[in-house]
């Protein structure tokens, strides 16, 4: 079997987002590889699996990770106002906690415009900015793309991400690199 491929796309290298997540995100890959056995691909899902297997990649990493975790949020209907909510991912180092909220789409035919690819995004950045800003050091709003079943995707979708992602704070290109799994890309966003 050949090495998971884990390669950042955009983002400060100096920053603890990348010291950390470059390895969080390399061991979700190598966690995603061993599914191959069973002919799987846990990106492949929904948001809910893949934040799970992220959740289980941090403690591979170091890390504590809270998947669905209780936070304090603000009322949509009134932002002066804070509510119980649930935050989709928060993960803490011996230096840093995040908040994380994820939305992930699937490639399907179509370019999808670099308007409509990082409005994906923003749907994710909405939801980590309603996390109150006590509940961890930094929030940010995730995209996942999966292209898992994609055969002969677009190059004009490529091109319109990789523009996308040239204004994100972070990106990784991350592939199990087995059979039955396919690359999937994590667009982030600070809050």
């Amino acid at each position: 079997m050949s090495k998971p491929k884990v390669e950042l796309l955009v983002g400060d290298r100096r920053t603890k987002e990348f010291g950390t997540w470059n390895i969080w995100l390399a061991e979700a890959a190598t966690l995603a590889a061993k599914f191959s056995e069973v002919e799987d691909d846990p990106f492949s899902y929904n948001e809910a699996a893949t934040v799970s297997l992220l959740t289980a990649a941090a403690f591979q990493a170091g890390m504590l990770g809270l998947a669905e975790f209780i936070s304090t949020k603000k009322n949509r209907a009134d932002r002066r106002y804070n509510v119980p909510g649930r935050c989709d991912l928060w993960l803490c180092s011996e230096t840093c906690s995040w908040a994380l909220e994820f939305k992930q789409k699937f490639y399907r035919k179509g370019t999808h415009k670099v308007d409509t690819i990082l409005s994906w995004l923003d749907e994710a950045v909405v939801d980590a900015r309603a996390v109150s800003h006590f509940e961890a050091d930094r929030r940010f709003g995730c995209l996942v793309i999966s292209f898992y079943g994609s055969e002969d995707i677009e190059t004009e979708f490529i091109e319109n991400l990789h523009t996308a992602i040239d204004e994100v704070d972070f990106a990784w290109f991350v592939d199990p690199n087995t059979p039955h799994s396919s690359s999937t890309y994590f667009l982030f966003q600070k809050v």
